[in-house]
């Protein structure tokens, strides 16, 4: 019998029902690898796209001058180019999940909805 899955430890404990715990601590651990490297990622598609693309790089900079040093918790208000420039990166290469644990046989919709009301 399943248990709800309640956090990411009981889902990958359902779908690898044979695990071991040290079987469930990498695979833990993995999904949590995985998601701290992204803005790592992201930073190296934009420093690749500025090499790319070098026409970028003197309004950014210009526009980076311009604002006085902005501090880095606030928002990119003061630096819409840099913010355009970001998400434009982002969305050009999504940092994505290589691989899934499968999970088979997929939750009914029964099963779904019954955990939700728990």
């Amino acid at each position: 019998m399943l248990l709800p899955q309640k956090d990411t430890v009981q889902w990958i404990i359902n779908c690898r029902k044979k695990a071991t715990a040290e079987q469930v601590a990498q695979q833990a651990l993995a999904y949590i690898f995985g998601s701290a490297y992204q803005m790592p990622m992201l930073i190296s598609f934009a420093l690749y796209n500025l090499c790319k693309h070098p026409e970028y790089l003197e309004p950014l900079r210009d526009e980076n001058v311009k604002s006085g040093g902005v501090r880095l918790n606030h928002q990119n208000n003061e630096l819409p180019l840099l913010d355009s420039f970001m998400k434009e990166t982002a969305r050009m290469n999504p940092v994505t999940i290589c691989t899934a644990l499968p999970c088979y046989p997929p939750p009914s919709p029964s099963q779904i909805f019954s955990s939700l009301l728990d």
